[in-house]
């Protein structure tokens, strides 16, 4: 009988598994238009309830859609690396998930 091998490697997913960022993510989104604070509660209901969807998706939406602006890629694009540098800095400073150290 041959038994199962048990795994060699666990992977786990890092925001929200490991860390607590998943309002690092919001607050990055609503930052990246600081100048548009009467649309901030319309980009995080849109944000929240798109949470699998790519931070490219949800920009071009906010673009067309919010801002009535062309959603070019390059403004995408510049956009999505403003994010990510918003989101990275305070990523690493995100305390971890419960029980996840001990896991």
């Amino acid at each position: 009988m041959n038994l199962p091998q048990p795994p060699r490697a666990v992977v786990f997913d890092f925001d929200g598994v490991i860390v607590e960022s998943v309002e690092v993510k919001s607050r990055a989104f609503v930052e990246l238009f600081p100048d548009r604070p009467d649309l901030h509660e319309a980009i995080l209901e849109h944000h929240r309830d798109h949470l699998g969807l790519s931070r490219y998706e949800k920009i071009r939406w906010i673009l067309a859609e919010l801002l009535d602006e062309p959603a070019d890629e390059e403004r995408v694009d510049e956009l999505a690396a403003r994010f990510s540098d918003l989101v990275l800095d305070a990523t690493v400073s995100c305390p971890l998930v419960t029980g996840a150290e001990e896991t």
